[in-house]
């Protein structure tokens, strides 16, 4: 099964029509996604105030964790400072 991830004008676009009272299905609908997305991407990133900026910096930082085995890793940045954790 193919996915893709919520795009930073689709964070906007969620934040702006979540504060206009727009439903999950009406926003879902709207931007063609299932509304379990935006029912997903508003639990993980408050419910009751979702900010599209801070959702798409908490979605970097998540991408930038890979777990091996038992052992949660960060991938090196361009610095080469993060170390496994």
């Amino acid at each position: 099964m193919s996915y893709r991830h919520l795009t930073t004008e689709e964070r906007v676009q969620l934040e702006l029509w979540k504060e206009l009272g727009w439903s999950t299905r009406a926003i879902a609908e709207k931007i063609g996604r299932h509304p379990s997305t935006i029912a997903r991407e508003w639990n993980r990133n408050g419910k009751e105030n979702y900010g599209a900026k801070e959702a798409q910096k908490a979605y970097e930082n998540r991408r930038k964790r890979i777990t091996v085995g038992n052992q949660r890793l960060l991938l090196l940045d361009s610095s080469n400072k993060s170390l496994a954790i």
